[in-house]
């Protein structure tokens, strides 16, 4: 992690970290809402200028700058230790450690939480550098960690991590056990912890990223965590790959620009796929955040889209407001103004202004408003993120408007528009010999098609569609003919068809899932 000098003696060490970008400030009395991503990455900057004071002066700015806006927050639950002691956590891609209340702490933000008990369990008490204090007790043993409103300081144990109430995908991690916590924010939390996702850098020290530790364990089809959040229905992590049946469309992938936060690089911002060169000649940089309820980004950019977009007070021009796109390549991934645009008594752009200096920044935040729309894959193994048009999303607006060619014709969802689309439809069975249905036959296809299907039954249709082919054109052939020719089409079919299912149930196989609970 990034660390400044020791102010505790040898067992300790005070570290200037990221806890939880929006949600923990949203439970505080104080109503502050820093995002804590960008604000690890100005204090860090400011230390490694040799900058005095960063922490509080630096804090202070980013209190100024910022005020709720989305307050939401998604928590999921984990399992720690043998037998296992179940704990909700923000998973925060804008961090890098785990960190859970300690049975010895008694603070009252402690005491509203679940606290983990290392005396119950089969955990080893480690050093900084993650070896057990048995073989090498010259470690560091604890370390405080600052927030912007607040502070914690812990222990470091080794202990079993699993997922999911079977408890899967486990895994041995280092992690922080506190001992001490402010009031505030931690006391109003409705959360125990946090599980941070990001880069070792963001770690507290060696062995302690919780990443890397998961692809290391092996016990994962893949190194990749999807997140998936919905408006309407459950939302959910998936560990060791992403979920088909949550994705509208094939994943657009992205590389990994700086392996820090989860950060990415974008050539431009566009209104209705056209580039509008906000962003420099070399493009612009975004950290995808889980543990951000809101968009941010560099103050002169923010002000000149704020500007161009002259959003009425009144929300008089809601109906006439451009999607605001990111352009990678040739993609472009879109917000449409209900996604972008705070609407209450009045309307305002919902892209906060927040300056993270060099080297870090400037730097963009993309947290909930932009993940509930697109099913996000974090791929440790190949360093990408890919950005898939989630299913809920696609239930009222179509795929391709939310990731569009780059200067394609602007498509917009019509007010009050019914479901445009569902989960990506399957390969189809194409044979040049088949004849086109007769109208009975269309009639029936289209109603098949008018109803809801699972992935299976659409391939289910497609196959009766060449059987009802089959069917109307009987009477062009003898008896014996039609027979074999329909038990055929159908011998052919349902080998696809199960063979279609076989593989939608194989890619699934081995994914572990944690629900994710929002509160707003």
């Amino acid at each position: 992690g990034t660390l400044s000098p020791s102010t505790g003696g040898l067992a300790e060490e005070t570290a200037v970290m990221k806890l939880q970008s929006a949600s923990l400030l949203v439970a505080s009395a104080a109503a502050h809402h820093p995002t804590l991503a960008a604000q690890k990455a100005l204090l860090q900057s400011e230390r490694e200028a040799g900058e005095a004071n960063a922490e509080s002066s630096l804090t202070s700015q980013v209190v100024q700058q910022l005020g709720i806006v989305h307050k939401t927050e998604y928590w999921g639950k984990i399992q720690v230790g043998t037998p296992s002691q179940e704990f909700t956590v923000i998973f925060d891609t804008g961090s890098g450690n785990l960190i859970l209340p300690g049975d010895n702490c008694k603070s009252s933000a402690c005491k509203a939480h679940r606290r983990y008990d290392s005396t119950s369990s089969t955990s080893l008490k480690v050093g900084k550098r993650g070896i057990p204090l048995d073989q090498e007790p010259h470690q560091r043993k604890g370390a405080t960690v600052k927030f912007g409103t607040g502070t914690i300081h812990g222990q470091f144990f080794q202990d079993q991590l699993c997922f999911g109430p079977q408890g899967q995908g486990c895994t041995f991690v280092n992690f922080i056990a506190t001992t001490m916590e402010s009031d505030e924010p931690f006391t109003s939390c409705s959360f125990d912890g946090i599980m941070g996702l990001g880069f070792k850098d963001l770690s507290m020290g060696q062995g302690f990223n919780i990443v890397d530790d998961i692809g290391k364990a092996e016990s994962l089809p893949k190194n990749q965590f999807a997140v998936y959040l919905s408006d309407t229905g459950s939302s959910e992590i998936t560990f060791g790959g992403y979920r088909k049946k949550q994705a509208a469309t094939e994943p657009f992938w992205v590389p990994v620009s700086k392996a820090s936060y989860w950060q990415i690089g974008i050539d431009d911002i566009a209104y209705n796929n056209k580039k509008t060169g906000l962003c420099p000649p070399a493009g612009c940089q975004v950290a995808v955040d889980t543990g951000t309820s809101l968009l941010a980004g560099p103050s002169d950019i923010i002000q000149k889209l704020q500007d161009q977009l002259n959003v009425q007070l009144d929300c008089s021009n809601m109906g006439t407001l451009p999607n605001l796109g990111f352009v990678v390549g040739e993609k472009v991934l879109n917000l449409e103004p209900r996604d972008y645009i705070d609407q209450g008594d009045t309307c305002s752009v919902a892209l906060m202004t927040l300056d993270v200096p060099p080297p870090r920044g400037p730097l963009f935040i993309f947290g909930d408003p932009f993940l509930r729309r697109f099913l996000t894959v974090f791929d440790r193994d190949h360093n990408k993120v890919g950005f898939s048009v989630a299913k809920d999303a696609a239930a009222s607006v179509d795929p391709e408007i939310l990731i569009a060619t780059l200067n394609a014709p602007v498509k917009k969802t019509p007010k009050g528009a019914a479901p445009t689309t569902a989960a990506p439809k399957p390969a189809t069975v194409t044979t040049s010999a088949a004849p086109p249905a007769k109208p009975q036959a269309a009639k029936a296809v289209a109603a098949d098609a008018a109803k809801p299907k699972s992935d299976h039954m659409a391939v289910l249709s497609e196959h009766q569609t060449v059987h009802r082919s089959s069917f109307d054109d009987a009477p062009q052939l003898g008896t014996a003919e039609f027979v074999n020719s329909w038990l055929k089409a159908l011998d052919v079919n349902s080998k696809s068809f199960l063979s279609k299912s076989e593989n939608a149930e194989d890619e699934d196989a081995g994914l572990v899932s944690v629900n994710l609970h929002r509160k707003k």
